[in-house]
């Protein structure tokens, strides 16, 4: 089945389903863009989302969305964008609810950039981390149109957990707004799980070079940033450097696979993808290399049957001064990460021992001391003659 350049994404599609299969099949397509991009859009899109978590306990959320020309070609009967309307300084506002109560925008710039692009960068505030929302990263959930927005649960750590954070840490924890449902594990003496029907797969083998072109230049992130070094329960980039921030959902056209082939030529995976099964193994395959390469995919592989053992969607760092007198001034910490002994040894909490900065105030209060001046030595006296 060909197709011309001119013909659009949505009349494409209809030519392989049929007008009526392809209002069922674009629910899944929707969960592919995650944020929702509708399929009858062709061009690219850029959606960056940070979220840095201050020393009060605060959040600014940092947004940078992308719109290509391509993308703002779309026009009304009027003559006017489509999308410029939802980076506009009163969407954004609206959308600071999606980011949990309490939410409010404190900076709003749109600029134009070399090529026809448009961007927007926008800054949210929230007070408290613990209400604060975000896409979801477990994208391996069967039931994840359901479950396509977290939270971060704040918790102080005054006891060490074998799997979780250490005692004097501050733990985030991110957790579905609703519970996710896993995929189905093959059962013992069970009938196996099945690969989809080969004729199955053709309609998807059609839309390939399609999807392939939209994705081209598509990406979204969702990144952590602190104040402090972070560690993380799922695995994180640079952790010989403590890194101050880390991934917590990224997916790029421009990605690679496992084996270092751009991710839009891996049929096996492009069929997973459009089939909105991203658990399946050869997505978790490559993502689950993430913190030691630098060209795969980011995602958080709980739900998925492939997913390696010990996958913890936690965020850990050590409190700030106003943070410790928040949570761990006149508190004692366990060390003991396995259950509770008569012999654990509770420690008080001090600032000096599990404060951010503790590193550095030793190395601050440390006295140097000079060198020891040596003698000088007097010349000899000549004796009379």
């Amino acid at each position: 089945m060909g197709f011309s350049k001119s013909d659009s994404i949505e009349k494409q599609l209809k030519l392989i389903f049929g007008k009526n299969k392809m209002k069922s099949l674009s629910h899944k397509f929707l969960a592919l863009i995650l944020i929702g991009l509708c399929i009858s859009f062709t061009g690219c899109i850029e959606i960056n989302t940070r979220y840095a978590y201050q020393k009060d306990g605060s959040v600014i959320i940092k947004e940078e969305v992308v719109l290509t020309r391509r993308l703002l070609d779309f026009k009304d009967k009027a003559g006017k964008s489509l999308l410029l309307k939802h980076i506009e300084k009163a969407a954004c506002e609206e959308r600071a609810k999606l980011y949990g109560p309490g939410t409010t925008v404190i900076s709003h710039k749109i600029k134009k950039i070399p090529g026809g692009a448009t961007v927007l960068n926008a800054e949210y505030k929230n007070a408290d981390m613990a209400k604060v929302f975000l896409v979801s990263p477990f994208v391996s959930f069967t039931n994840y149109k359901d479950t396509r927005m977290a939270k971060f649960r704040v918790k102080p750590m005054y006891k060490s957990d074998a799997y979780g954070a250490k005692a004097g840490q501050i733990e985030l924890r991110i957790m579905s707004l609703k519970k996710g449902i896993g995929m189905k594990r093959p059962v013992k003496d069970g009938p196996p799980i099945l690969p989809p029907d080969p004729a199955f797969l053709q309609n998807y083998r059609d839309l390939q070079p399609i999807f392939k072109d939209l994705l081209k230049d598509f990406k979204v992130s969702v990144i952590f940033e602190s104040y402090a070094s972070v560690y993380t329960g799922y695995g994180y980039r640079g952790r010989g450097s403590q890194p101050k921030k880390c991934e917590i959902l990224s997916f790029s056209g421009k990605d690679y696979d496992k084996f270092g082939v751009s991710i839009l030529d891996n049929d096996e995976i492009m069929h997973e993808l459009l089939r909105h099964e991203f658990g399946e193994k050869n997505i978790i395959g490559t993502v689950a290399q993430f913190s030691r390469n630098k060209t795969v995919p980011v995602m958080i592989m709980n739900g998925s049957r492939h997913a390696r053992w010990g996958v913890r969607p936690y965020i850990a760092l050590h409190p700030s001064r106003i943070l410790f007198d928040k949570y761990f001034k006149g508190k004692s910490l366990n060390y003991n990460a396995w259950g509770v002994r008569k012999t654990d040894k509770l420690i008080p909490a001090k600032y000096e021992n599990i404060g951010f900065d503790r590193g550095r105030k030793k190395k601050e209060t440390k006295k140097e001391v000079p060198p020891e001046k040596k003698p000088e030595k007097t010349p000899a006296k000549k004796p009379k003659k």
